[in-house]
């Protein structure tokens, strides 16, 4: 007769499920005991009320905030009209233990002055940027022999025809923000006057400083001084455009939704209207992609980087429908993310660009290929003011090269970015001539809050690792 006390199988079965349950639970202890960073949406001031009651309780019992997209409307009046505010300028960002965290997170998700509680998305760098990195000083890029100075032209440049488009004049002065871990202000290649920037948190230090370099080699292939005789050249003049940084990331290249958000608004105010974000991570959050989605509708052009782990996952934000997302193209970049939100791509290998304390040095990844569609993307709209920023948008698209023989392809997307090509064709035609692209990938089907299924899975396995271990102790 079959019985589990008779079975030898069953009992080493069990004693291994039963040893997950007691590690699953001291790791469920472990988790009580870490702190959890949140995203609060209010709708109202009842709601906000709620949250600084929330704040009060939490410094009470000495527990550390991050409190960054709070303060648009610090300085408000009784009379306020909420409803002016997109959902991305009414959230707060909380971070507590997670036990005491649970004591509140029925009192909020029931409230009717709170729109919604989220987890606040870590963001960074994308993994595996800068594979192979060649630092030199820029006085090494001059000619020591006696001839004439030079520059480096990087081949990127080259490549989406930023320089073909120098000496056209421009109508405007267009504001370029680079949301990331800084800038190496004062750097002997780079625009000194009339940058601005900001840090929204605090801890990671002045705007105007890069400890990691990320940042200023990004800021360098949009604005390197270009012709100055040293050093590298890059899409832009210092005349056509003026630089916001946003310091997003701190000194490891690591941030969150959060300070990334407050970063781009911070740019907003500071009147960019192209921001760039060589940043990413794998968690879909809708107030996220809500504070996207009402930038882009408030007319900025944001573009970020689709990843470097050579598969087809999606990164956030570059896969927003509100955002660009930027592949890297050239031989040596099947790192590059390969998925139905790839929307362009530019040169992304052994890009070579400014690093801080007055060298240049080569980085590799989608990181480097974003600023070079950033960058001919306010090269454009700096010659046609006029254009809206969906015009912009799709200009770019419909004129990038064509790669793999296609249209459009998960590897490429729409192409390689091409400057020349979209400046002829808004030349020619004008802005309108953008209207008759229909871009899907502005609206995409996914951008919905993720489901649980993962976590129901887990608990599933844990019951029967339950079941099986009482059915073994009791055999």
């Amino acid at each position: 007769m079959f019985s589990l006390r008779s079975h030898r199988l069953f009992k080493p079965f069990g004693l291994i499920l039963f040893t997950q349950l007691l590690c699953s639970n001291l790791l469920l202890l472990v988790k009580a005991a870490e702190d959890v960073d949140l995203l609060v949406v209010y709708k109202n001031r009842r709601g906000r009320e709620k949250i600084d009651a929330l704040l009060d309780f939490f410094l009470v019992n000495r527990t550390r905030i991050l409190d960054v997209i709070y303060e648009i409307v610090e300085n408000t009046t009784e009379g306020t009209d909420f409803d002016k505010f997109s959902p991305a300028e009414l959230i707060s960002s909380i971070k507590t233990p997670n036990d005491l965290w649970e004591r509140f997170r029925d009192q909020l998700n029931n409230d009717n002055n709170i729109a919604s509680v989220t987890m606040n998305p870590p963001r960074k760098i994308p993994p595996n940027d800068v594979f192979e990195e060649k630092i030199v000083d820029v006085v090494d890029t001059i000619d020591v022999r006696g001839r004439e100075l030079r520059n480096i032209l990087p081949p990127g440049i080259e490549t989406v025809q930023a320089n073909e488009l120098w000496d056209y004049p421009f109508k405007e002065r267009i504001g370029v923000c680079v949301v990331d871990t800084g800038y190496d202000l004062g750097h002997i290649d780079l625009p000194i006057e009339g940058v601005t920037g900001s840090t929204p948190q605090r801890s990671y230090g002045l705007w105007s400083v890069d400890e990691n370099s990320h940042g200023t080699h990004c800021a360098g292939t949009i604005g390197a001084l270009v012709q100055n005789n040293l050093g590298v050249d890059s899409c832009m003049r210092k005349e056509n455009f003026r630089f916001h940084i946003g310091k997003g990331l701190n000194k490891e290249g690591s941030g969150s939704g959060s300070t990334i958000m407050a970063s781009v608004r911070g740019c907003q105010s500071a009147g960019a209207k192209v921001i760039s974000m060589s940043l990413g991570g794998s968690a879909n959050n809708p107030d996220e992609a809500a504070f996207y989605r009402s930038k882009f509708d408030e007319g900025l052009l944001i573009i970020a980087a689709a990843g470097n782990d050579g598969n087809t996952a999606k990164s956030y934000p570059a896969s927003y429908g509100s955002v660009m997302s930027v592949a890297a193209y050239e031989d040596g970049a099947d790192f590059s993310q390969q998925n139905n939100q790839v929307e362009i791509s530019a040169p992304g290998v052994d890009v070579r660009s400014t690093y801080p304390g007055d060298r240049i040095s080569s980085k590799t990844g989608t990181s480097m290929a974003t600023p070079h569609v950033a960058g001919v993307a306010a090269l454009i709209w700096s010659r046609f003011p006029e254009c809206t920023n969906v015009q912009i948008r799709n200009i770019l698209v419909m004129t990038a090269k064509k790669l793999g023989g296609v249209e459009y392809s998960n590897r490429y997307g729409y192409g390689l970015v091409q400057a020349k090509e979209a400046f002829d064709l808004l030349n020619s035609s004008g802005c309108e001539a953008a209207d008759s692209f229909d871009n899907p990938l502005l609206y995409p089907t996914d951008e919905t809050r993720e489901t649980s299924e993962g976590n129901i899975v887990m608990l599933i396995i844990i019951i029967v690792a339950v079941v099986v271990g009482l059915l073994l102790l009791a055999a």
